[in-house]
């Protein structure tokens, strides 16, 4: 009987051993796959260095995609019936 108490005690503690071994294991294994389903922590392979004319090229159409700026059609007021006053200033004048 006695051995019997001792293997049964020993397979229980083999059992919690193993359960928080697999415990840690799938913490590790959630934390990891946080890690890469984050975009930001995910490695991009190297791009290969494009060639003068191809980069130039590319800027160019994004320089093209990029949308006009518009005004919605208004105008810009223009003040014709306006003078323009131009005074001289010293910085020896009293009145500056």
């Amino acid at each position: 009987i006695d051995d019997l108490i001792k293997e049964v005690s020993s397979l229980k503690e083999a059992l919690l051993q193993k359960g928080e071994s697999l415990g840690k294991q799938q913490r590790l294994t959630k934390g990891i796959a946080k890690l890469v389903s984050n975009t930001s922590e995910q490695q991009q392979p190297p791009q290969p260095a494009l060639p003068e004319e191809e980069r130039q090229k590319r800027e160019a159409e994004k320089a093209d995609k990029r949308k006009a700026r518009k005004n919605n059609g208004a105008k810009r007021d223009m003040h014709y019936e306006m003078e323009q006053e131009e005074h001289d200033v010293y910085p020896d004048d009293p009145d500056f």
